[in-house]
């Protein structure tokens, strides 16, 4: 049902007699008349003689009165006298609330259901994958801590050997030796180093720097999408209850909407009450929210 067909429907819902409708009558007495039987049978619709062999419906006014249905009638033009219209409330809602619109009603709530199911399916995925990255992020933090530790590490050995720098001469080449003037009354132990084992101790500081640099960057990376993915998750739970709720709603309706008939006898309702509910929780703006 379109959205507009919906709006047609409650309207006429909410104009018509509220509350459950039932039959009642008396055979001997040859009445039959249909009432709200919460507002003490309140007659919806009752039926007199119209002729010497035919009946007509009567239909409660905003009066309360009942008036026959050929002071209500619409003709499709005014010089024939086919009848298009009963211009009342309940009349028109009877009309309306035909098998045809109970099962497109009922089609709604079908696909909504499904829908209900995809955004569940689709939660339920996005938690998975939720926890997937955060082991992720738990593999990466422990790489990212056993990098940090060898990284104080480091960075100790080369504060000692600042410290033991700072009172050595070092000489890369013995033939500089006696080129070298030293101070005796300086602190100062001459040791010997070769320069490339020089330049291979400072090639693997800046390796371990530059490989920590890039461990924390992949971990700040992780833990945003991580945040970005929690929130969505969020907004998936919040709308997920949303529609869950809006489901409860329409299948407690669709339950007593397959229940009663439209019209027929014996005491079956037709409520009125639930389809005006039915079609709170099925209205267009809703419907367009969803998709």
């Amino acid at each position: 049902m379109t959205p507009q067909e919906i709006k047609s429907l409650r309207d006429k819902a909410e104009r018509a007699t509220q509350g459950e409708w039932a039959w009642y009558g008396d055979s001997s007495s040859h009445s039959l008349y249909l009432a709200a039987p919460q507002k003490g049978r309140l007659i919806v619709m009752d039926f007199v003689r119209w002729g010497t062999n035919r009946a007509q419906p009567r239909f409660r006014d905003e009066k309360d009165l009942m008036v026959k249905a050929q002071e209500l009638v619409e003709h499709e033009v005014d010089y024939r006298k086919t009848i298009s219209n009963i211009n009342n409330p309940d009349a028109q809602y009877i009309a309306a609330a035909n098998p045809q619109v109970v099962l497109g009603l009922l089609d709604e709530i079908e696909r909504l259901r499904n829908i209900i199911q995809l955004k569940n399916k689709q939660h339920a995925d996005m938690c998975d994958s939720d926890m997937s990255n955060m082991a992720k992020i738990e593999s990466l933090q422990e790489e990212c801590d056993t990098f940090s530790n060898a990284n104080k590490a480091a960075f100790g050995e080369i504060e000692r050997l600042t410290e033991q720098l700072s009172h050595t001469l070092i000489i890369a080449n013995k033939d500089l030796l006696p080129a070298i003037f030293v101070d005796k009354s300086e602190d100062v132990t001459i040791a010997f180093i070769d320069p490339d084992e020089l330049m291979k101790l400072k090639d693997e500081v800046e390796s371990l720097q530059y490989e920590l640099k890039i461990k924390t960057d992949t971990l700040a990376f992780h833990q945003n999408l991580n945040k970005e993915l929690s929130e969505t998750n969020l907004g998936l739970f919040t709308e997920n209850e949303s529609l869950q709720s809006r489901l409860d709603a329409i299948e407690k309706s669709a339950e007593k909407v397959e229940e009663e008939e439209w019209c027929g006898s014996g005491g079956k309702h037709l409520d009125i009450k639930s389809m005006t509910n039915l079609l709170n929780v099925i209205k267009g703006g809703a419907v367009d929210e969803i998709l």
